[in-house]
């Protein structure tokens, strides 16, 4: 007969904005706005899903709020792209079978998720332009813990029209850089390659 009231769930995201992993990442996110001019964000993953954890709004006007406890769709998302890529399959087939179920994202064969999860792999990132939202692009990179496991999502959003090909090869390489200097800053190493001397 009960449920989490405005408060609660206040006080969760709260709680979330606090840990190592959120306020290193963020640290980085503000840098990434500073830089690239536009919006950023930090999400996580909880039950329900990519849950944005801090916003921070650049200089370009978008078509769209989204206020810090939203969850956003697996499946059209840059954020959703970097978890479905990153965390276990155990994780997401219920988040993603329950956000179908809703409408809440759209319906891929296994094979375009799995070619989804390859790409982010690949370059080290996700990117979705008019998906989510006409008029919105994406980009969002993976930010890791110590122990390699995905601690957060790092992204960056702004108005289509200026997402060109020459903004894309600059952003997705700066998304990529902030947020593996993020993980870096939580302790996670690096393999050097190769060749690379023992210290």
């Amino acid at each position: 007969l009960y449920d989490l009231g405005p408060a609660c769930r206040h006080l969760g995201i709260e709680a979330l904005r606090r840990t190592d992993a959120v306020s290193t990442a963020s640290a980085r996110a503000v840098d990434l706005r500073d830089a690239s001019g536009h919006t950023v964000n930090v999400a996580v993953w909880s039950d329900a899903g990519p849950t944005i954890v801090r916003w921070d709004t650049g200089a370009h006007a978008l078509p769209i709020v989204v206020r810090v406890g939203s969850t956003l769709p697996l499946l059209d998302s840059a954020v959703g792209y970097v978890f479905l890529a990153h965390l276990p399959r155990p994780m997401t087939a219920r988040v993603l079978r329950t956000q179908q179920r809703q409408n809440e994202t759209r319906r891929l064969a296994v094979d375009e998720i799995a070619a989804l999860a390859t790409a982010v792999h690949r370059d080290g990132f996700g990117s979705t332009i008019n998906q989510m939202i006409f008029g919105l692009a994406a980009l969002a990179a993976p930010v890791f813990g110590a122990d390699g496991a995905l601690e957060a999502a790092l992204g960056l959003v702004l108005p289509s029209r200026m997402f060109t090909t020459a903004e894309a090869r600059r952003l997705g390489p700066l998304v990529r850089s902030s947020a593996d200097r993020a993980s870096q800053e939580l302790g996670l190493i690096t393999d050097p390659g190769p060749g690379a001397g023992a210290v």
